[in-house]
């Protein structure tokens, strides 16, 4: 640190003497500035760096002319710092200097240049980012041109084999296709990512050991997902990233078989990797444990069972074992190299470990097991509570509607009732599933489980709000088949919406949640409102109630 410090101090002092014998806008002083910029990244002073870089920038403007490649250099450099800055402001900083860069760099030296290459990939990254899917295609196949690959087409048909690296073709070639694929599995356009992909794959095949080894260097500043740790400089795990997204996008389009070839090559690849390095450390441990959660997927897909379970839980052992279960790098953001990310920010080991979880409690209900199947499901859903997923997360009520299903089944194989249901062989409908779970729910609270009380009564919540939207106003006649009185079909689920909500709202006030109570309060005399349930309704006055029983608490 002291070392650091003093390199800034000596800078600072040359700095001076330029300006002083040169003049502060030749472009000596802008070179330095740059390299005081640097010297402030590896202190950790983001800001100072900033401004010294944008600081060179006019100054080599001034002293070179706006189209001399330094400026398009220096600019490039500058949009790296501002992208790694993160955020909004960050991306859009970056985004003018990527767009600033272009310019200088192809009016001095071309359009084929692999720094004008680098700007237009640095403008592709930060456009998917933001969701500009023609603007970012376009940037990225004007990168590819600059590096020199023939009829580059980010976004040709799918199949199409016309692009591929010129001869001699530069190595960041390999992260630009990857960038594409990315950007085209991001948007849902699962052919394109594939081959793209591929061509990422075919480019670093293509490269010598020490081109490989480079890109371990640039990574960083060029990959729209940063790279993987790669133990010991083993660039092959650059190769096993790609071949991981292969082995998605193949499973998702059902190819069991091809997907299972690209993951257990990337799994090779990174067991390999961790033999090189010693075996004091597995290879990139949560890209392993990725990789066997993928593997897991794929055996779902084919109908093994046995092989899911066995990989979900090989990759549950492997999150475990990580110290303190936070990854690689504690769950903090990505370390730094000279102000680039070489590792990515890290996902909380929580959210990973309750997919994990949730992928053996659904390999437990497959084989009728729904016993295990919901302890482990509970334990998914602790996971993904202690991790701070929100409770509407997509993922969360997926395990949530898993693990409700594994307690009705399992009431009913062992005779319990858990509500007045359907005639046998009737399947029940999605009123007198809630009800059951109801029963459930309310089972848990008396004797004293809030959480999972308030895990079932939202689950039947999800169900009857969907029941009520499929109910018009003026039916006798609720969706389940029963009558009445004549009673308005839709105030009568809309009742049941909100009774639930009024029950949720009850154990977040009894446990002194005051303010999520009184919002569930408020939206369930909402519900009814908006469902046309008259004042005097027997729903209007309990939750009258029991918003007076919490005025009085």
């Amino acid at each position: 640190r002291r070392l650091r410090g003093r390199r800034i101090d000596v800078l600072t002092e040359v700095l001076e003497l330029e300006a002083e014998t040169l003049g502060r806008y030749h472009p000596r002083v802008g070179y330095t500035l740059l390299e005081r910029a640097e010297a402030h990244l590896e202190a950790g002073r983001d800001g100072q760096a900033l401004r010294d870089a944008g600081e060179a920038v006019d100054v080599l403007r001034a002293g070179l002319g706006a189209v001399h490649p330094h400026v398009g250099l220096a600019e490039l450099r500058l949009g790296d710092m501002h992208r790694d800055r993160g955020g909004d402001d960050g991306r859009s900083e970056a985004l003018d200097r990527y767009g600033a860069a272009v310019t200088p760099l192809r009016e001095s030296r071309g359009r084929a240049d692999p720094d004008l290459g680098r700007a237009h990939n640095g403008v592709g990254m930060i456009l998917s980012e933001e969701g500009d899917g023609d603007g970012a295609a376009a940037a990225f196949r004007e990168s590819l041109a600059s590096y020199g690959v023939r009829g580059a087409a980010g976004d040709a048909e799918e199949g199409d084999d016309g692009d591929s690296p010129a001869p001699g073709a530069r190595p960041e070639v390999f992260y630009v296709w990857n960038n594409v694929g990315l950007h085209h599995l991001a948007g849902g356009e699962r052919g394109l990512a594939l081959r793209s992909f591929l061509k990422a794959r075919s480019a670093f095949l293509s490269l010598s050991g020490e081109e490989r080894r480079y890109l371990l260097g640039v990574g960083g500043s060029l990959s729209l997902s940063p790279p993987p740790p790669c133990p010991g400089g083993d660039a092959d795990v650059l190769l096993a990233s790609v071949l991981r997204n292969i082995g998605r996008v193949h499973g998702a389009d059902g190819r069991a078989g091809k997907a299972a070839e690209a993951l257990e090559e990337a799994l090779r690849i990174h067991r390999v990797a961790g033999m090189r390095d010693g075996g004091q450390r597995p290879s990139s441990s949560r890209e392993v444990a990725r990789i066997l959660g993928n593997l897991a997927e794929v055996h779902l897909l084919g109908g093994d069972l046995t092989s899911a379970r066995d990989r979900y839980v090989e990759s549950l052992g492997v999150l475990r074992s990580l110290d303190g279960g936070a990854g690689e790098d504690g769950g903090r953001r990505g370390r730094r190299s000279r102000g680039r990310r070489v590792s990515p920010p890290t996902p909380s080991a929580g959210v990973e470990i309750a997919l994990v979880l949730g992928g053996i409690g659904r390999v437990h209900q497959l084989r009728g097991e729904h016993d295990e199947g919901r302890v482990v499901l509970r334990e998914c859903m602790r996971a993904f509570e202690g991790a701070g997923v929100p409770h509407d997360n997509a993922r969360v009520a997926e395990a949530r509607s898993r693990l409700v299903d594994a307690e009705l089944a399992s009431a009913r194989a062992g005779g319990g009732t858990t509500a007045s249901g359907p005639s046998p062989g009737r399947t029940p409908s999605p009123l007198e599933k809630a009800r059951a779970i109801d029963v459930l729910a309310g089972g848990y609270r008396e004797r004293g489980d809030a959480r999972s009380a308030v895990w079932f009564y939202s689950e039947s919540l999800s169900i009857r709000r969907r029941a009520l939207l499929s109910v018009s106003p003026g039916t006798g006649d609720g969706e389940d088949g029963e009558d009445r009185d004549g009673e308005d079909g839709r105030a009568r689920v809309a009742a049941e919406v909100a009774g639930t909500l009024s029950r949720i709202g009850q154990i977040r006030r009894d446990g002194g949640e005051f303010a999520a109570a009184g919002i569930l309060f408020d939206e369930a005399g909402e519900t009814l409102a908006g469902a046309g349930v008259p004042d005097e309704h027997g729903a209007f006055r309990d939750l009258r109630a029991e918003v007076e029983r919490m005025r009085n608490m």
